[in-house]
Formats: structure tokens, sequence, C-alpha cells
């Protein structure tokens, strides 16, 4: 803070410096002057900006009253607050040096082990993850904490995921866990373990070059574990984008046929309602620019692929990320189905010629598409609004 004030009190004698010069020559510059030189003076006679550091979590202790608050704060989720406080209350735990004591009990919070931080940690090795839906129930997610769990169990933890409906729901149930996860005899963690076994060893007349091997060969066999793993999620992926091949191709080539057809719906509804010399001049001009295609019909043109839901595969995990993918596209191809009926409903023309256009087109799923009303009479529309624009054209002045 001292620093920071120093480098404002020097920019603001900078600034009287260049503006002094300036008053000189336009007197309204003193005021500009004066009003810096006050707030200058001000904070050269005042008590420096200080006092004690805002209170954490970690600084708690049991003579605080609001510990319990600070510690609450601390949690990353609604879910963590109730279980922490659960906890609490369970065990009658206090708080020592940023950790939460009772008898036979440890609990840490928010701890950080290499590139990770655990939601709590007890008696330094068995870790708790509070785990919400939302965050934790995709197959991403479902992924990216197996991995965090292989990597806690690799290094001599042991992990309990609670869900969060279980900490909000039945409080109890989360403490039960706890108790028979956790509440055996209480173990050093492995790292503290590790540490103290090579003290023992240095001081020992074994040879340090065995105990270095014996590092390399675990290096090793780290390095070879982490190179099976990714090979198999590269076989993994593999046979993903193999079973969703022919699926994700039939629904990109349906989206983007409807596309165009809905837009081929709108050519047709807006050439009927130009003036008969507009109307001749563009089908002569159109049938000039599609002289090859126009003999050939439209199911030559959409060669509709029909959609299949892919093979079962022998891997669970995969088949999940199938069904869940599966699932996605067929709420999105539904949504776009209901935007398309919707509009046909709304604007009986369009939803004439759309649906004439889909079944010349032979789309293979036309109950998906909303039905023609027997009352219309498109040709009689068509005339109609054909008359109307030859009229209008006969009583144009110009």
């Amino acid at each position: 803070m001292a620093n920071k004030l120093d480098k404002t009190i020097w920019r603001r004698i900078w600034i009287i410096a260049v503006l002094i010069p300036i008053s000189l020559v336009f007197p309204y510059g003193w005021f500009g002057v004066l009003f810096i030189a006050c707030t200058l003076w001000e904070d050269l006679t005042s008590p420096s900006v200080g006092g004690a550091p805002p209170r954490i979590w970690a600084t708690a202790t049991p003579d605080d009253d609001d510990w319990l608050s600070l510690f609450i704060l601390a949690c990353e989720s609604p879910a963590e607050s109730a279980f922490l406080e659960e906890m609490v209350r369970e065990f009658d735990l206090l708080p020592n040096e940023g950790k939460l004591l009772a008898p036979g009990i440890s609990l840490a919070m928010q701890v950080k082990f290499q590139q990770y931080r655990f939601d709590f940690v007890i008696n330094n090795i068995f870790i708790v993850e509070i785990d919400g839906a939302t965050y934790h129930s995709s197959p991403e997610a479902v992924e990216r904490d197996r991995i965090r769990d292989e990597f806690s169990l690799a290094h001599g933890f042991k992990v309990l995921r609670i869900p969060a409906s279980v900490v909000f729901n039945t409080p109890f149930e989360a403490v039960r866990q706890v108790r028979q996860f956790a509440l055996g005899p209480i173990v050093a963690r492995p790292i503290e373990r590790a540490s103290r076994d090579f003290l023992a060893l240095s001081g020992s007349k074994q040879k340090p070059i065995e105990h270095h091997l014996k590092g390399l060969k675990g290096g090793i066999s780290s390095i070879t574990q982490g190179l099976s793993e990714l090979a198999k999620q590269i076989d993994n992926a593999s046979v993903h984008q193999a079973a969703m091949a022919d699926f994700r191709s039939a629904i990109s080539l349906e989206r983007h046929y409807l596309e165009a057809i809905g837009k081929k719906t709108e050519y047709r509804i807006w050439e009927a309602n130009l003036d008969p010399e507009q109307r001749a001049f563009t089908q002569d001009l159109h049938k000039k620019l599609t002289e090859a295609e126009t003999s050939r019909p439209l199911s030559d043109t959409y060669q509709w692929a029909r959609i299949i839901y892919p093979n079962t595969v022998d891997d669970p995990q995969i088949q999940q990320k199938i069904a869940c993918e599966c699932e996605s596209s067929f709420l999105a191809r539904k949504q776009i189905f209901l935007e398309i009926n919707e509009r046909c409903v709304k604007d009986p023309v369009f939803g004439k010629v759309f649906r004439e256009l889909m079944e010349e087109s032979k789309f293979p799923h036309m109950h998906l598409i909303h039905p023609i009303r027997p009352r219309l009479n498109f040709s009689a529309l068509l005339d109609a609004v054909s008359q109307k624009a030859e009229n209008k054209s006969v009583t144009d002045p110009r």
C-alpha cells in the first residue's frame, strides 16, 4: 500500500510541474494546480493507510465467533457448505491452523496437491469429493473424474465421491459414508511416509544407487502405464468415430437438405407474387441458368439417407457416449421439425409448397412433416395472388 501511495504522490508532483508552465499562459490552469496540491497535502499529512489483514478461514481460531462462517465462505458450492456444516455438527470439529480437528479426525479443505485441488481431505489420506450433477454428470466430466481418481490412487490416497443430492436430502447418510470410509486406523499420508523412508534409507548402510534405480524403475513403469492409457483412449475414440460415422452423416445431410428445400419454397412463393412480366422474365432467366438441371427430378438432387441408430459396441463407456450423443442429436432434430411444422401451421401456403417439395424429393420420414389441410387449394391461392398482381399492374399509373 505504501509503494502504491508513493507512486501516486510522485505522479501528482509531475502533473503539477507540467501544469505550472501551462498556467502561466492559461490562468485557469491554476485551479487544477491548486486542486492537485490540496489532495497531495492531504495524503502527505494523513496517517498511512494500514490495518490488520482480512480474516480468512486459514487463520481462524476457536475463539472467533464467526470461524465457521469463514470456513463456509471458502467452500466452492452450496453442497460443500452443507457437508462441512454437517461434519462440524457431527464430530464437534474446531479450527486449528487451517484445519478442523477433533479426537481421531482431521479435516482439511481445498487441499492443493500437484495439479489438482481436493474438496476435503480427512486424516491426510482420505479424499472426499462432493459431486454436483451440473459439473459431474456429463460423459466428459465422468472421464475427467476417473482420470483424477486414478491419479489420486496412484499417489496413495483413497477417494470417496458423495453426490450433492445425498448431502442435501440425507446428510446423515453422507456422514455414515465418511465414517465407514475414513474413520479407521489413522494412516500417515503417503508422501510423508515416503519422506521418512527416504531419510531412513539415507542413514542406513544400503547403497544409494539402489534407491535411485528403484525410483527410475518406478518412473519407467508410470510412463509405460501412461502410454498404455493414451493408446486405450485413442482406440476408444476410433471405435466411437467408426460407430457414429453413418449416423452423423445422415443427420448433417438431412439438416442441409431441409434448409435448401425451405429456401426453394420461399423462392417459389416469392416468384408467384411477382406481376406477370416480372414472373415471365424471372422464369426465363432461371430456365437459362439451370437448363441442364430443370429436367432432373428432386429425388435425384436430394439423396436422403435414413437415420439409423448406431450399432451397439462392447465397451460400456463408449456405448454411453454414443447414447448421449444420439440423444442430443435427436433432440436437436426434433426441435428443427417443430419449428418447420410451426411455420407450416402459421403459413399454409408455405406448408403446402414445402410438403409438395418434400414429397417430390422422396423424403423417407414424411410422417414428421405437418399434413396439408384438405380444404386448402394451393393452385387457387396462386391464381388469386397472380390476378391481384395483374390488377395492380393495370391500375399502376407508371
